[in-house]
């Protein structure tokens, strides 16, 4: 299995700029160190580790623990989109081998339409141009803007994290569901990951199931990728619980559609 979404922090080397003490149990370091246990527990072979915060030495600090773990298969780092120089940082990164794609946190942007200013679309294609690919953390009011990246970057490989966060816990299903069906009929994937964070506490897989269901009737067995959100996903569940629920939502597959999502759907899109 492959963890295709989850997260490493040091407060003591890297400024996250979300981070303070009002985020309670995540208010720590989350090492390599600290996973890996709970990885070879719930039979996860290998993970890809995200970016958590807009920073450059973020993103060599990620990679340095690539290079000190075997387990950690590829790393979805920041670079700025909006720099006019963003192709030679790509060209340096990319001889690291598990460079693997790029992320920014658009969701947090104030400008809502950030992800269509003309020079995150021209950083955007030089993501395309690299070869790597895309993890999308938008929300699900912004999911529309996909269509306007695509247009300017049609080959761009984009991932959309979390299922775009519908409101779980205040029953938000139809308003979400409207958009990001409009989102799976572009040529993008998704991850099933971060559902669990956003269900109300005491949530059972019951709660999760019907948005786990339509985000694989909508965008098929072949462009979804299981994807843990550890350490956030810490506020509501422990990794074992997190895999074998996702393990309990797609019971009702086939065996191959099943290896797919937990497995070869990221081998592939990340080049793994």
């Amino acid at each position: 299995m492959i963890d295709a979404h989850q997260h490493f922090w040091n407060l003591d080397e890297v400024s996250y700029y979300w981070m303070n003490p009002g985020c309670g149990s995540l208010f720590r370091n989350f090492v390599p160190s600290d996973l890996y246990p709970l990885t070879v527990a719930a039979g996860v072979d290998r993970t890809v580790v995200v970016q958590a915060t807009s920073s450059m030495q973020e993103t060599a600090w990620l990679l340095q623990q690539a290079a000190e773990n075997d387990f950690i298969g590829g790393v979805v780092a920041w670079v700025d989109l909006t720099d006019p120089s963003i192709q030679q940082t790509l060209n340096i990164l990319v001889k690291n081998p598990k460079f693997k794609g790029v992320r920014h946190q658009i969701e947090d942007e104030k400008d809502r339409r950030w992800i269509l200013k003309p020079e995150v679309l021209r950083g955007l294609k030089a993501v395309e141009e690299s070869g790597i690919a895309f993890d999308a953390l938008l929300k699900r009011d912004q999911l529309w803007q996909l269509q306007g990246v695509l247009d300017a970057c049609p080959a761009l490989r984009v991932v959309i994290d979390h299922c775009a966060k519908p409101d779980i816990a205040h029953g938000g299903f139809d308003e979400w569901a409207e958009k990001i069906d409009a989102a799976a009929k572009l040529p993008v994937s998704c991850k099933l990951s971060g559902l669990f964070t956003e269900a109300a506490p005491g949530w059972t897989v019951d709660d999760i199931r019907p948005y786990a269901e339509h985000v694989l009737e909508v965008f098929g067995e072949d462009r979804v990728m299981f994807g843990s959100d550890w350490p956030v996903s810490t506020q509501t569940a422990d990794y074992c619980r997190v895999v074998e629920s996702t393990k309990a939502l797609l019971a009702g597959l086939s065996e191959s559609a099943i290896e797919k999502i937990m497995d070869g759907n990221a081998r592939r899109f990340y080049k793994l």
